[in-house]
C-alpha cells in the first residue's frame, strides 16, 4: 500500500527519495491558538535560516566540469538566505528532478521546525506543485498554508493558458543601434551604418538617448536620413527621443533663425514620429515666424511603434526604454550558452536599467545560472542595473545559491 501524505484538508500519495522509497510524511503539527506546539519562528517574507549552508547531501549530485566552460563557477559560501533543505530542493529541481525536489520540501516542512513556517518553503513547494500540474496537491497545501500563516494563499494558474498568451504577445525583432556623441559631419559614418540598418526587414530600434551635442550639418545628415528610412517604408522605433528634442529646443531657443533650418525640421520630424501633434503644431507656428516659409504639414506617424517605445503623446512622457521590460522567450534555459543569453546582451545594450520578466521560463540549469552570473557581473561593471521580476521560487532560490542576487535586484512574486 502506498504511503501518504497527510494534511489537515485532504490527502495524496507521493513517491520521495532517490531510491524510489515511498516515504510516509504526516502534516500533524497545526494547532489551535493557545495549545501545546511548536514555536513558529520569527522569518521574513524570503523565510530562511541566517545560518545557511549550501546543501551537500546525496540528493544534491548535481555536477561541475572542471575542464569545461564552468571551471570558474562556484557556488559562494556567502548566505544565500535559503535553508538547507529548500537549496537542496532548488539545485534537484535545477537538474531536471522534480520528483526528489518535492520530496526534500515534504521532509522538511513536516519534520523541521526551522522550515515548518518558513515561507519559502512553502512558496517553493506550491510552486513545484504548479510547475508539476499537480492541481490536486496545491489546492490541499494553499489551505495548509492558510492555517499555518493565517494569510492567502497563492492561487493556482494555468500555465498551458499562459503559455498561450505568451506566445500571441508580439516580439520585436527590430535591430537596437544608438547614435552617440555629437550628431556633425565628421560623424556620419554612424548615420550612414544607421540608415543601413533600417533596411533590415525587422525594422530598426534607435537610441537617441547617449547623443551629447548637436551640430547644424550633422542635424541635415540625420534628418535627410530619416526622411529618406520613411520614404522607403522603414519599420523606425524611437527610445531615448527626449534627450535629442532638449538639445535640439536648447538651439532652436538660443539661436533661433541663426539655426539651420534643418535642425527646426528635425525636432519637428522627432515630433512627427512620436505622434506628438500637439507639440509640432506649436513649434511649427515659430517656424512659419522665424523662417517666413511655410512648415511641412501634419501626418501621422505611419506605425505606432516610435510613437509607444518614445515619448508619445506629451514631452511629460517619461522615457520607456529605461523601463521597457524583456519578456525572456522559452520555457527552460540550459547549458552554457542557453539562446535567452543573447537576446537579454542585446537588450542590456541600450539601457542603463535592464528589466528581465522571467515569466515564461519553468527551469533553469545549474551551467545557464553560471552563464547568467558570467553575464550579469559585465553587465554591472559596464554600468548597468539589472531587474529579474517574474522567476518561480525555484529559480529565485537557484539564483541567490549561485550568486546572481550580488548583480541582480531578483523582485517578489506579486502572490508571494
Amino acid at each position: 500500500m502506498a504511503a501518504q501524505h497527510v494534511y489537515n484538508y485532504g490527502v495524496f500519495s507521493t513517491e520521495a527519495g532517490a531510491q524510489g522509497a515511498r516515504v510516509p510524511v504526516v502534516f500533524s503539527f497545526f494547532k489551535k491558538k493557545g495549545s501545546e506546539g511548536p514555536t513558529r519562528p520569527r522569518t521574513s517574507a524570503r523565510g530562511g535560516s541566517s545560518n545557511a549552508q549550501r546543501s551537500s547531501g546525496a540528493g544534491a549530485d548535481f555536477e561541475v566540469d572542471t575542464h569545461g566552460t564552468l571551471a570558474s563557477i562556484q557556488v559562494s559560501d556567502a548566505e544565500s538566505g535559503l535553508t538547507q533543505a529548500a537549496e537542496e530542493a532548488a539545485i534537484l529541481y535545477a537538474n531536471g528532478r522534480a520528483d526528489a525536489a518535492i520530496d526534500t520540501l515534504l521532509r522538511g516542512i513536516a519534520e523541521s521546525d526551522e522550515l515548518r513556517f518558513n515561507l519559502q518553503a512553502w512558496f517553493m513547494l506550491l510552486d513545484l506543485f504548479q510547475l508539476q500540474g499537480m492541481k490536486k496537491e496545491f489546492d490541499n497545501l494553499a489551505l495548509d498554508f492558510v492555517v499555518a500563516f493565517e494569510r492567502s494563499a497563492p492561487v493556482w494558474v494555468d500555465l498551458a493558458a499562459e503559455d498561450t498568451r505568451a506566445l500571441e504577445r508580439p516580439r520585436s525583432s527590430a535591430v537596437p543601434y544608438a547614435l552617440s556623441g555629437t550628431i556633425s559631419t565628421q560623424n556620419g559614418k554612424q548615420i550612414a551604418t544607421m540608415e543601413k540598418l533600417a533596411r533590415v526587414g525587422g525594422g530598426l530600434r534607435l537610441d537617441l538617448g547617449k547623443i551629447r551635442a548637436v551640430e547644424d550639418g550633422g542635424c541635415v545628415e540625420l534628418y535627410e536620413a530619416l526622411q529618406r528610412i520613411v520614404a522607403g517604408g522603414g519599420n523606425l522605433a524611437l527610445t531615448g527621443a527626449r534627450n535629442l528634442e532638449k538639445l535640439l529646443r536648447g538651439a532652436v531657443d538660443s539661436r533661433g533663425a541663426e539655426c539651420d533650418r534643418v535642425v527646426w525640421l528635425l525636432l519637428l520630424k522627432l515630433y512627427q514620429l512620436q505622434g506628438m501633434q500637439k507639440e509640432y503644431e506649436s513649434l511649427s507656428v515659430d517656424y512659419a515666424v522665424s523662417y517666413e516659409v511655410s512648415p511641412p504639414p501634419w501626418e501621422p506617424p505611419a506605425s505606432l511603434a516610435a510613437a509607444q517605445d518614445g515619448a508619445a503623446y506629451g514631452a511629460e512622457t517619461a522615457d520607456r526604454t529605461e523601463a521597457e521590460s524583456l519578456a525572456v522567450s522559452g520555457s527552460v534555459m540550459l547549458g552554457a550558452n542557453p539562446p535567452q543569453l543573447n537576446e537579454i546582451v542585446n537588450h542590456a545594450a541600450l539601457r542603463t536599467l535592464v528589466n528581465l520578466d522571467f515569466s515564461a521560463i519553468r527551469r533553469v540549469d545549474f551551467v545557464a545560472a553560471g552563464a547568467l552570473l558570467n553575464a550579469f557581473g559585465s553587465l554591472t561593471q559596464g554600468g548597468k542595473g539589472i531587474i529579474i521580476h517574474g522567476a518561480n521560487e525555484l529559480i529565485q532560490a537557484l539564483f541567490n545559491i549561485v550568486g546572481i542576487n550580488q548583480f541582480a535586484v531578483i523582485a517578489r512574486n506579486k502572490q508571494h
